[in-house]
């Protein structure tokens, strides 16, 4: 409960200490975007990777003690910045872009940021006002710069530049649970938000692409705590994608529609994998004629390798849907990806799914469909002395009773994708009275 005391401490220091006061004007607006259904996609810049960060991740700060005014020496990054009152400090940067609110703690190399949340700062002493960020909420070390135009980062662990979304309905900071960044390492839009761990109830993720839902947590016992989990959301793979084996018997591989990224600021355990239920939008490969599957890597196991969970999604209705994970227990790593991806299938569809036939010589018709798909179908009968099934062309085929009994007709494409539909053949005997 550490994380959330001291935020909202500070958060009630912002209401009273960011209203004036301090050596600078507070901006009375701030750098414009659409809503998070339509966000502009900022402008490429072009900058050099930074070196690289320190190797270890820094402990996450004590919730001892109180924000302080700090007026000793901050690293040169934060050149200008305002002193408001209860310790809170406002940011403007050369480029006119706001880094926002926040205060540092008892040991000045934390800040709580009000919009990112904690962050522990490395002064890259690199003569163009760079400063290293450790991200508590993602565990991701970031760098950014007085001359990198902030709210441009470069992220370490996904080796990207981000852009960090302005809130506009809050002039001054950012979006914040969810956070939304431009990716521009798959140049997606792409959100994250806070997870409990100790919670095992769903909890919600943040939504990217049109695609929402929640998550289902089954941590063990062993959560140290204050341990967090950030959730990102995206519609492109954060990892190198493998081409899946392809499905069942045929030569069909799933397609991934999106991902999300958990990354635990500390080691713990799942005592089993995680499940979720998703919306999907329209007009995706999912819904009728589509399978939907889950597919896992994890990053602190080497080689990284993905996993086809062998459970797929069940319909929830409309465009929701619940996934399963594996039942066998999940190790994380502080600092490692663990990536999710929605996989999809498309299957042939059959209507109707059961043909009654009463009377022998009575025929019935099946009809056969698949989306994104212009060939052929084949059924075949497993037992033509009770009914047998000709094509008719167009995909559909006459069923005909042949003797009582029930059958099963394979309707299949020339993929090797299947689907099986029952008949069954009866007779009615009149009685004479």
């Amino acid at each position: 409960m550490m994380k959330y005391t001291v935020g909202l401490f500070l958060c009630a220091l912002l209401v009273t200490g960011c209203s004036g006061g301090g050596s600078r004007s507070i901006p009375s607006d701030a750098s414009r975007a659409a809503r998070p259904d339509g966000f502009k996609i900022p402008a490429a810049i072009s900058r050099p990777v930074p070196p690289p960060p320190p190797a270890t991740a820094p402990r996450m700060p004590s919730a001892k003690g109180h924000p302080t005014a700090s007026t000793g020496a901050h690293p040169a990054f934060f050149a200008g910045e305002a002193a408001l009152s209860n310790g809170v400090f406002y940011l403007a940067l050369p480029n006119g872009n706001p880094f926002g609110y926040y205060a540092y703690l008892p040991d000045p190399n934390y800040i709580y940021h009000f919009d990112f949340g904690y962050e522990y700062l490395y002064d890259a002493n690199d003569g163009q006002g760079g400063i290293y960020l450790y991200d508590f909420a993602s565990s991701h070390w970031w760098y950014t710069g007085r001359n990198y135009s902030f709210p441009y980062v470069y992220d370490f662990t996904l080796s990207a530049l981000l852009y960090a979304f302005p809130d506009t309905n809050n002039a001054g900071h950012y979006t914040t649970n969810p956070r939304f960044f431009y990716d521009f390492g798959i140049s997606q839009i792409v959100a994250s938000t806070a997870l409990d761990p100790t919670l095992q109830n769903d909890q919600r993720i943040a939504p990217a692409g049109g695609y929402s839902g929640t998550i289902r947590l089954h941590a063990s016992n062993n959560v140290p705590p204050g341990t967090t989990i950030d959730a990102l959301t995206s519609v492109a793979a954060p990892l190198a994608l493998p081409t899946f084996a392809p499905y069942q018997d045929s030569t069909v591989t799933p397609a991934a529609l999106a991902f999300v990224t958990l990354t635990p600021s500390q080691t713990f355990a799942l005592s089993a994998d995680s499940g979720f239920t998703i919306t999907v939008p329209n007009g995706v490969a999912a819904g009728p004629g589509y399978l939907l599957e889950l597919a896992t890597a994890n990053t602190a196991q080497k080689p990284v390798t993905w996993h086809v969970v062998p459970y797929p999604a069940d319909s929830a209705g409309g465009n929701v849907y619940q996934f399963y994970g594996s039942q066998t227990a999940v190790a994380l790593g502080a600092g490692m990806p663990y990536v999710y991806a929605f996989l999809s299938v498309p299957q042939v569809v059959v209507t109707p799914g059961h043909v009654a036939l009463v009377g022998i010589g009575n025929t019935g018709t099946l009809t056969a469909s698949e989306p994104q798909y212009g060939g052929s179908f084949n059924a075949v009968s497993s037992d033509a002395s009770i009914a047998t099934v000709t094509s008719n062309g167009n995909g559909t085929f006459t069923v005909k009773a042949v003797a009582p009994g029930y059958v099963q007709i394979t309707v299949s494409d020339s993929r090797g994708l299947a689907t099986t539909v029952t008949v069954s053949v009866t007779t009615i005997t009149l009685g004479v009275s």
